[in-house]
């Protein structure tokens, strides 16, 4: 899945003239907006003659900014579909008054054929 998503991001999503940074698990950069993804699981999805022969996977996004989500959102989601994942849902908004971030979480699904 990390190879996936590497694949389509490279590091970054471009939303209007900005690129706010992608990476796996930790953020260690100083981007005041970013994104942090991660595996959300792997599930037996359809079974033919008790073999299993699709799995459905789960990828969650982490995105953080002290401005509006929505722009980051809205993108992350066409990219997604254009690449065959599902929308699963989005997590409530989040504020955390610490660091003065929004936090917005948004999962996708994909079919893999075993």
């Amino acid at each position: 899945m990390n190879e996936d998503i590497e694949s389509i991001f490279q590091g970054k999503i471009k939303v209007g003239n900005k690129e706010i940074p992608m990476q796996f698990m930790e953020y260690t950069g100083k981007s005041e907006d970013y994104i942090v993804y991660y595996n959300d699981g792997n599930m037996p999805f359809f079974s033919s003659e008790d073999e299993v022969e699709y799995s459905k996977n789960s990828v969650e996004f982490n995105i953080y900014t002290k401005g509006n989500y929505l722009s980051i959102v809205a993108e992350l989601k066409k990219i997604m579909k254009e690449h065959d994942y599902d929308w699963a849902g989005d997590d409530g908004d989040l504020y955390e008054a610490d660091t003065k971030y929004h936090h917005f979480v948004v999962t996708f699904e994909k079919l893999r054929r075993i």
